[in-house]
């Protein structure tokens, strides 16, 4: 596979002596690269970027649409839309009807065989879906093998299914590599599978939910019967009777007996749910202990449990953060295979991406595929948002009654207006006596420890989280994850280390610190140097751009990883996406795209290798600051590097073959956390990819 590492805005000798007007601009000095936040590269890698002069310098609005705008006019931008629309939909009216005139392969058929034989509708013709239909093996072997490949004559590595298989290597040097030199023993070792019956009771809303409802009404709280009408008629009336509005009705607490008040005022807070903090509430005399679970076995559950039974303490298991390395939960790239790909790069504690509560409750199947979890993972969470206790209640029991994690992690600092909107994510901050309701219940509910994820507050001039830490271990916390950002700061500037230290100085629980670890040097200014109050540290965006940043901690080191390396951290991916999501058309295609997703950030990273070494040494390079174009060390390293997407998809054809025709690729997230090159201030709107839904 020929590849070209040239960029178009590059240029070489040849271009400078062939007579073109060029205007060439030079890089500015190492301090003023420096200041303006760019990677002090070597100058001599950094690319010379030209500028080609045309005939005329004047800008001539052209297109439709730049007259439209010289003419004030707003809608074309609309019509145009509008346009494109109708000839899509054109074009896809007039694919459906050729592609019903070609012969549709029975699916079943192609993975084994088809129960229906000659009486299926859809075609069994193996000889044509091979000639015709299928596109070319790739080469090396079925991870699956032979005898135990699930997806028969639709995998893309089916050559090696018959006896006379000899290796498959490329037939050129445009063929893809092999990634598999023999069958994997357990290709799809994953736990964590729930079965469809438990989803579509989850649908149907016959899942017994027995266990949260009742310790929800021990409690005070509704459930989400009584929220949605179905309570009892002492509910009913008192929502039918009472003046206020309906929004305020749904969240309002069901009355309690004088018994049950009695106990809760012995076990438990009062709750409210006030936006203000107003007063410290009383004490719980009985929760010293950091964890606690209902009091009676899961076989033993019955509607009828007492209230005393229902929020009576018991000891569950612990988790030692201390000094464990913690991938953070990641949307999109913080899959499945990217999770196993950092355990064997020396991740310690890896959780799942942030699900929401009320899409599990749902039962949607791709909402439950976030909580899969490789056996190679030995400590993992899966992480959850919610804003309301009765379906953030009803979600940690679904999820204790039939996954195995070993802890449950609620995201309290999510910034996106879509989980904000809901009285989730970073909204909790604003309202702490939710938050405490929130973890209180959850707590009891489920045979786990408990974990949430917050930040500093929600307003820059707003700062709250050193005022709740304190009483985190009567609400059941286990932990507390704290990242150096306020909710309006988004990703933009640099996390707060000082503050999160000032946190857990104050903090009954251990504190997990989150913000702008990228280098070895990062992890030691604030976490081993804290290490009196801070437990650990949660890594994303640094585990995006160099996933071997947990070998570089536990080695001590700045690793200047070659392009050869990185390269082949890739293909581990390659190797691992196709054993979790299959080795047919699908599953190729998936690893693709969420490869191409990961690349997306790892052509940020700069080499060790190319730095310039300010007064003798070598610069710790910060999260914020903006590498420049930069050509590597060999051709490889400058794919590596480049921000073309096309050279993504070429690298990864030499790992999953072809792409398919006509295929681009677009990046889910965009990055701009960097520095403005204008300024010394950050540019705004920070680095949405890494957990712009996961906090």
């Amino acid at each position: 596979m020929t590849l070209t590492s040239k960029s178009d805005d590059t240029i070489d000798d040849a271009d400078l002596n062939d007579g073109n007007n060029v205007v060439v601009w030079k890089p500015l000095a190492l301090e003023e690269r420096v200041r303006r936040g760019e990677v002090p590269v070597q100058e001599k890698f950094i690319c010379k970027r030209v500028k080609r002069l045309t005939t005329t310098e004047t800008r001539v609005a052209t297109t439709e649409e730049e007259k439209e705008k010289e003419k004030g006019k707003t809608s074309g931008g609309f019509q145009k839309r509008t346009k494109k629309m109708k000839k899509a939909m054109m074009k896809k009216g007039g694919r459906r009807n050729q592609e019903d005139k070609e012969v549709q392969m029975c699916f079943q058929f192609l993975k084994s065989s088809c129960a229906k034989g000659e009486k299926c509708r859809f075609s069994h013709d193996a000889d044509y879906y091979r000639l015709k239909i299928k596109k070319k093996d790739l080469p090396g072997w079925c991870p699956f093998g032979s005898e135990m490949c699930p997806f028969g004559l639709a995998c893309r590595f089916s050559g090696s299914h018959d006896d006379d298989f000899g290796g498959g290597a490329p037939d050129d040097e445009d063929e893809a590599i092999a990634l598999f030199e023999a069958p994997v023993a357990n290709p799809r070792d994953d736990m964590n599978d729930v079965t469809n019956d438990v989803k579509y009771a989850l649908a149907r809303r016959t899942f017994d939910f027995s266990r949260a409802d009742g310790i929800l009404k021990a409690m005070g709280l509704r459930t989400s019967d009584e929220v949605r009408g179905g309570g009892d008629n002492n509910t009913n009336n008192r929502k039918n009777n009472d003046g206020k509005n309906q929004h305020q009705q749904k969240y309002k607490r069901m009355k309690t007996s004088e018994n049950e008040k009695r106990v809760i005022a012995e076990n438990a807070d009062e709750y409210s749910d006030d936006d203000d903090d107003g007063n410290n509430n009383n004490n719980n005399n009985n929760s010293n202990n950091v964890t606690s679970e209902p009091a009676f076995d899961k076989e033993d559950e019955k509607k009828t449990a007492s209230v005393d039974q229902l929020l009576k303490p018991k000891e569950k298991k612990t988790i030692d953060f201390k000094n464990k390395l913690y991938l953070a939960p990641l949307t999109t790239v913080g899959n499945l295979p990217f999770r196993r790909l950092c355990k064997t790069l020396g991740a310690d504690i890896t959780c799942g991406e942030m699900a929401l509560a009320t899409s599990l409750l749902k039962g949607d199947a791709r909402e439950w595929a976030l909580v899969r979890r490789h056996k190679s993972e030995d400590i993992f969470g899966v992480q959850i948002c919610g804003g309301h206790s009765d379906s953030l209640g009803r979600c940690v029991q679904a999820l204790d009654d039939t996954i195995e994690c070993d802890f449950i992690d609620i995201n309290m600092g999510c910034p996106i207006d879509l989980i904000c909107n809901k009285g989730a994510g970073s909204m909790l901050l604003e309202k702490p006596k939710r938050m405490e309701e929130l973890v209180r219940s959850s707590n009891l509910i489920c045979s786990v420890p408990l974990t949430f994820k917050t930040r500093m507050g929600y307003k820059d001039t707003s700062r709250v989280a050193h005022t709740f830490v304190p009483r985190i271990k009567e609400w059941g916390a286990s932990a507390l994850t704290l990242h150096g950002r306020t909710r309006a700061q988004r990703y933009s500037r640099e996390a707060d280390w000082e503050y999160i230290r000032k946190v857990a100085d104050a903090s009954s629980v251990p504190i997990i610190g989150n913000g702008d670890i990228y280098t070895y040097h990062d992890y030691v200014e604030n976490v081993v140097k804290n290490q009196d109050s801070i437990a650990t540290c949660m890594i994303a965006r640094g585990a995006l751009v160099k996933p071997w940043i947990f070998t570089e901690i536990k080695e001590q080191r700045n690793w200047d990883i070659s392009s050869h390396e990185r390269f082949e951290i890739l293909k581990d991916f390659a190797r691992f996406g196709l054993e979790h999501w299959g080795s047919d058309e699908r599953g190729v295609e998936q690893t693709r795209r969420f490869l191409l997703e990961w690349m997306s950030f790892t052509y940020r990273y700069t080499p060790v290798g190319i730095l310039e070494t300010i007064n003798g040494q070598l610069p710790n390079v910060s999260m914020t600051q903006r590498p420049p174009k930069f050509v590597g060390r060999d051709d490889m390293e400058t794919m590596l590097a480049s921000d073309d997407a096309s050279v993504w998809v070429d690298l990864c054809e030499k790992l999953l073959g072809k792409a398919p025709e006509g295929w681009k690729f677009t990046p889910k997230h965009k990055s701009n956390v960097y520095k403005n090159a204008n300024s010394e201030s950050e540019s705004e709107g920070g680095m949405a990819f890494e957990m712009e839904a996961n906090g």
